[in-house]
């Protein structure tokens, strides 16, 4: 039941002290020429520039976890570097 699978997930988030950013979408990508530095999320139920949440590249993480990270791919997870 997909409820149960969000509480379990929302669980396991939780206890890792995961900051997920929920309803923030990509909204800008600062780059040094060709290299990502880091993106800029908004928040999609008030987009504005006060809302924007710059995100140092190094701590972004690509997951998809069927929609349950809002409305972008973006989970972002703090301390964790490629």
């Amino acid at each position: 039941e997909p409820k149960v699978a969000l509480a379990i997930y929302q669980k396991y988030v939780d206890e890792a002290g995961v900051n997920i950013l929920y309803n923030y979408r990509l909204f800008d990508v600062k780059k040094d020429g060709n290299v990502i530095k880091s993106i800029v999320v908004e928040d999609s139920r008030h987009p504005s520039s006060k809302t924007n949440i710059v995100i140092p590249l190094s701590f972004i993480k690509d997951k998809n976890f069927s929609g349950m990270c809002g409305d972008s791919n973006y989970c972002v997870v703090g301390g964790i570097k490629e």
